[in-house]
Order: structure tokens, then C-alpha cells, then sequence
């Protein structure tokens, strides 16, 4: 269901995070800041969050909008993603966290930051704040909070298998940490001289690899190339699903959570498979 939404290790973390409070705070979630923190996905700024919001106890909080609210009231320069600048803004707001009325603070100081002090055209006029806002005095709205420094994204390079046996398809599934952390996905290779080997592995009999077209898909953080390379490949023992690799039937496809790119290429062939049904 979290396929194609991105961040899978964020559902996984909720699943985890809920046990842990089953298990070790019967059921109940722990009142400090510092034990919420302790919850996997939940970091220091979703702690106080939670504590200050559904506890009413005294927590600041810095999300990515109350980031852009503090850079800009107190023109704070530098990319808030630097340990030295995120300290200041911790500091400013822990300053600026009042004595009273905690949840209405942090909820008012992230909905200020979503609708008002917006990255692009902030409403300033509207705000709250703006008599004494040090960026808006200055007429540099747009020039904080500062963006991240750019950087060239890695280029990365892979093939990926369509190893199949009539309508079915072989697919793994990925370690749960790491790119498209526990989805379904298909082998791949760093060469098509690799292939023999890796058949060898898992008992197939392949044909000779046919390149498809390739693409690429960009994260946030590299830019992977990918060449599909589709193979005949038939098992050389009985054909069954086994541990992290199954047999994805074009026919009748189950409910997986599959990598984008690996969706497109299997409904490519579904498609192909329906045409050919119908001429």
C-alpha cells in the first residue's frame, strides 16, 4: 500500500515504533521527550511535537517550516542543515517556546511556516510576526533560510534482468535498509557477462540477454541508469517461490510492493502479453 510514496523506511519505523510502545510502555507512549525520541522514526524535533501537542508538556520543536519561520525572524545565515547552524536555531527555539499553552505554540509556529512564511511569496503582510521580523525589515525574504549547497548527483549505473519463463517473471526482494528498502524488484547485474553466474546461482537456464530501452530514474541523493535486459530462463528443478525471490505471474499478478521503475517494466510486458492475446 506505501508503494510509490517513497520513504518505505518511514512505514516500516511506524510499525516498529508501535510494537516498542506495546512492548516496553504497555501500550501507552512514554511522557519525555527524550523516551519518544528513543522510538524508531521518531527524532527530536517529532518528539517535542508530540509531547508539547497530545501531553502539554514544555518541548520546542524545528521542523523544515519552523526552520524557514526562525531563519527569517532572526536572519540566521548559513544552510540549517549544518551542525552549527541547526544548534542556533535549537537555541532560538528553546528561547522562543513560552511558559503556557505549548500544543497552540507549536501547532501555530508550524501552521505559520505551511500557509503564511512560505518558501516562495510568503504572505507577510498576514503574518503575526512582521513588525519585527529581521528579513522582512530588510527586504530579504527570499534569501533565507539558505539553500543546501549544490552538488553534482553521482551517476550510477545498472542492468536489470527480466528473467522469463512464459508469463511468469523473477523478482527479490531488497534488504530492508537501503534503496527501495524491502519492495520487490528484479536481479540485476553490472555487466551482461555477468548473467551466466548469477543463473548459475539460482538454477536457471538462460537465453541470450536482448537490451531493452534504457533509462534513468533520479533520487534525492544520486542518478541511476538503468539498461533492461530481457532473457528466456527456465529453472532447471521445480519452480517455486523460496525465501526473498518469487516468480511474478503477468497473468494473474499478486499484491507486491514493487520499486517504480520495476512496476513500469512488468506492466510493459504485461501490456505486450495482452496485445498478443488479442491480435
Amino acid at each position: 500500500l506505501w508503494t510509490g510514496l517513497g520513504y518505505y523506511s518511514r512505514a516500516r519505523n511506524l510499525h516498529r515504533a508501535a510494537q516498542q510502545v506495546v512492548t516496553q510502555y504497555a501500550g501507552e507512549f512514554p511522557r519525555s521527550v527524550e523516551a519518544l525520541a528513543e522510538l524508531p522514526g521518531i527524532g527530536r524535533s517529532t518528539a517535542g511535537a508530540i509531547a508539547s501537542i497530545s501531553m502539554g508538556l514544555r518541548a520546542p520543536i524545528l521542523d523544515g517550516n519552523v526552520k524557514r519561520v526562525l531563519a527569517r525572524h532572526q536572519t540566521i545565515d548559513g544552510w540549517p542543515g549544518e551542525t552549527a547552524v541547526a544548534r542556533q536555531l535549537w537555541q532560538i527555539a528553546e528561547t522562543h517556546t513560552p511558559s503556557s499553552r505549548f500544543g497552540d505554540y507549536t501547532q501555530a509556529m508550524m501552521d505559520l511556516g505551511a500557509t503564511l512564511c512560505t518558501r516562495s511569496k510568503p504572505a507577510c503582510e498576514r503574518c503575526p510576526v512582521n513588525t519585527d521580523c529581521r528579513a522582512r525589515l530588510l527586504g530579504q525574504q527570499g534569501s533565507y533560510p539558505q539553500p543546501k549547497p549544490r552538488k553534482a548527483l553521482p551517476e550510477k549505473y545498472t542492468h536489470m534482468l527480466l528473467l522469463q519463463d512464459g508469463d511468469a517473471v523473477l523478482l527479490y526482494r531488497r534488504p530492508s535498509v537501503g534503496l527501495w528498502g524491502g519492495l520487490w524488484s528484479l536481479p540485476e547485474v553490472d555487466s551482461p557477462a555477468d548473467l551466466p553466474q548469477l543463473a548459475s546461482l539460482l538454477d536457471l537456464d538462460c537465453g541470450e540477454p536482448q537490451p531493452l530501452a534504457a533509462f534513468s530514474h533520479t533520487f534525492s541523493h544520486f542518478r541511476l541508469h538503468v539498461q533492461p535486459l530481457r532473457a528466456a530462463a527456465r529453472p532447471r528443478g521445480l519452480r517455486v517461490a523460496e525465501g526473498d525471490w518469487l516468480w511474478y505471474n503477468l497473468a494473474s499478478p499478486p499484491r507486491l510492493g514493487l520499486a517504480a521503475p520495476v512496476q513500469s517494466l512488468l506492466q510493459a510486458l504485461a501490456d505486450e502479453r495482452s496485445a498478443g492475446e488479442t491480435s
